[in-house]
């Protein structure tokens, strides 16, 4: 059995969270942010939205949904994610399953399944959380989950305030491969070339489909919730529009 590195938003999960936290804030802000998430994500733009690197268009679009919230007075608890989290955030079709699947062959998440995220870790949690395995399989999937994070007031009810940069992991085109390498190097993920044993990558954006180095294995356009043309060519027509599909690319 290969091992997965997946990409959460619009892969792992239906949805893209800051579009979600947006959609939560009101419909003027979520159009806003979606614009420019498309526009990123599928390399279209015009007057208005440039080209941005991936960090600078993550904090464009944050900017936006704080400003957005301070202006009309709406305020993003911890709360109000977890609502988030439960109500708007959705595992895709048999991705659920895929993880029992991997726990039942492997014994464990340990050194096989990963999520790389220019998302945010504070909702990936929280969906970590809703998974039906246990405490400790959560604990190792939380470990091997490489995100962005929030940054939050100090208020006695903290609310978002912007990114942190500081925490967060995922902040530029190459962080997914970097992060791949930094696996490979220190043993963290398991693969044996000998034996076979391969690292697959999965992923809606361009930026997924070059993160595993083509010597360690390949790279799968995820085309469930979206399908971008540019990911799809670079991934040479690989795809999977659910999660039973990619099981066969494992080898499960």
């Amino acid at each position: 059995m290969h091992s997965l590195i997946t990409d959460n938003d619009s892969t792992l999960m239906q949805e893209e969270i800051l579009d979600e936290i947006a959609r939560f804030s009101g419909k003027e802000c979520m159009q806003k942010i979606e614009e420019i998430t498309n526009s990123q994500m599928n390399g279209v733009f015009n007057d208005t939205i440039k080209k941005l690197t991936f960090k600078e268009s993550l904090e464009t679009r944050v900017n936006i949904l704080v400003n957005f919230c301070i202006k009309n007075n709406i305020y993003i608890t911890k709360d109000n994610l977890k609502i988030i989290a439960k109500n708007q955030m959705h595992f895709s079709e048999y991705a659920e399953e895929l993880i029992h699947e991997i726990i039942k062959k492997h014994g464990s998440l340990q050194s096989k399944f990963f999520i790389f995220s220019g998302g945010f870790k504070e909702i990936i949690f929280l969906k970590i959380e809703e998974l039906q395995i246990s405490e400790y399989e959560k604990q190792i999937l939380k470990t091997q989950t490489y995100a962005n994070c929030f940054s939050f007031s100090n208020e006695p009810i903290p609310t978002i305030t912007g990114l942190d940069i500081k925490n967060s992991e995922m902040l530029d085109e190459t962080a997914k491969l970097d992060k791949t390498k930094f696996l490979i190097k220190n043993n963290l993920i398991e693969f044996n070339l000998e034996k076979n044993i391969k690292i697959i990558g999965l992923g809606d954006g361009a930026n997924d489909i070059e993160m595993i180095p083509k010597k360690y294995g390949f790279c799968v356009a995820y085309t469930e919730h979206v399908y971008r043309e540019n990911t799809v060519k670079k991934a040479n027509n690989i795809t999977a529009n659910n999660f039973m599909e990619v099981k066969k690319y494992l080898e499960i």
